[in-house]
């Protein structure tokens, strides 16, 4: 006998996009030196318990060490957020409602 399957209820967006994560120098590390040592790996995440963008920073010199969740970024995120870095600056877009 065939069981219906469970209504999964409205689609969710996914949790990373394409430019969801960024490589990114330690602070205070300036030039070609600074991009050329292993820096932060910085990502913007949804939230899976609710709404909400998160971000998480990793070193990557460190790979046995995982993600740090840091700050919410926005409740009001309606997807992934997208993560740039400028002149050694972080500069998040994120979609809101």
């Amino acid at each position: 006998m065939l069981s219906a399957a469970a209504d999964p209820g409205p689609a969710r967006p996914p949790v990373l996009g394409p430019s969801s994560l960024a490589a990114a120098p330690r602070p205070g590390r300036a030039g070609l030196r600074g991009w050329l040592a292993p820096g932060l790996l910085h990502a913007l995440v949804l939230d899976a318990a609710g709404p909400g963008l998160r971000h998480y920073e990793r070193a990557q010199e460190r790979p046995d060490q995982g993600w740090a969740r840091l700050d919410l970024v926005s409740p009001d995120a309606v997807g992934p957020g997208a993560l740039v870095v400028a002149s050694g600056v972080l500069h998040a877009l994120v979609p809101e409602d």
